[in-house]
């Protein structure tokens, strides 16, 4: 028989897992915003998104052109990344249970 105990203290377990994957992955997409932000650096999104169909298909197919027109003018300055948001969140474990 599961102890009801112990089956939410995986179900919460399984959510802090999961918590703790996506802040991972926002702080890699803020990065790589910051990254892209910086260099000006990016493929139009429909010229890739079509290229990275081909290449799912099997099909070989030249890279498209980075377009530099796309975060900021070519010539111009890089632009000043903006502040990362307060990451990692507080941690989120219950503070433990005194008897």
């Amino acid at each position: 028989m599961i102890n009801p105990n112990a089956l939410s203290d995986q179900v919460i377990e399984s959510c802090l897992e999961s918590g703790k994957k996506h802040d991972a992955f926002v702080r890699a997409a803020h990065q790589s915003l910051r990254e892209a932000r910086a260099s000006g650096n990016v493929y139009d999104g429909d010229e890739y998104l079509a290229y990275a169909r081909a290449r799912l298909q099997g099909k070989h197919v030249s890279v498209p052109q980075l377009a530099v027109r796309n975060l900021r003018k070519a010539g111009a300055k890089p632009a000043t990344p903006e502040p990362s948001p307060p990451w990692p969140p507080p941690d989120p474990t219950p503070p433990s249970r005194s008897s």
